[in-house]
């Protein structure tokens, strides 16, 4: 199948033009809208191998932020400084994980990233790591890091462990379980 388009010539009468399938395909590959994807994206994302590797990371992750959340408790003593040097080292590991698997993901699947959920889901808590690790310790003393915002900065970190839903996702039979709960 031909696409065309009409187009004026000098005289002002029009001529049709017509666009192969081939080079409609590439024209949209291009921006990012096309049915193809990168012949290396599939093999990458779609591979055992890096989703096994996303999964365990996401329950290290998990793993961590409980770690994180209970030594960090406010009615037991602040941790030692070598603690909360290794806290803050593998916070930035896990965001800097995230943030460059968000980008692999958007460099291969292009517009498509946005339209599935779990890749919102991603996105989402991606950028919400991003602030909680690299923009909300500048924030220091303004008056910006209140108790208030220290809670609500506590119940952000916890939901960042919905990422765990990714790993039920990879195993079928209890993804359909979650599904015929949620439609309970």
């Amino acid at each position: 199948p031909q696409t065309s388009n009409r187009s004026k010539l000098s005289d002002g009468a029009s001529r049709k033009q017509s666009v192969s399938h081939e080079e409609w395909q590439r024209f949209m590959n291009a921006r990012g809208m096309g049915d193809e994807r990168d012949p290396l994206g599939p093999n990458i994302l779609s591979s055992r191998t890096f989703q096994l590797a996303v999964g365990a990371l996401v329950l290290l992750n998990a793993i961590f932020i409980g770690v994180d959340t209970d030594v960090n408790r406010p009615d037991i003593d602040p941790p030692g400084e070598p603690v909360r040097i290794t806290l803050a080292v593998l916070d930035n590991l896990f965001c800097v994980v995230w943030v460059a698997e968000m980008c692999l993901r958007m460099y291969y699947l292009r517009c498509r990233y946005f339209k599935d959920y779990f890749n919102l889901l991603d996105f989402s808590l991606v950028c919400l790591g991003v602030f909680q690790t690299w923009i909300y310790p500048l924030l220091g003393s303004t008056g910006l890091k209140s108790h208030g915002l220290k809670s609500l900065m506590m119940i952000l970190r916890i939901l960042k462990l919905t990422r765990l839903i990714k790993i039920m996702k990879m195993f079928d039979r209890m993804w359909m379980i979650v599904q015929g709960f949620s439609r309970a």
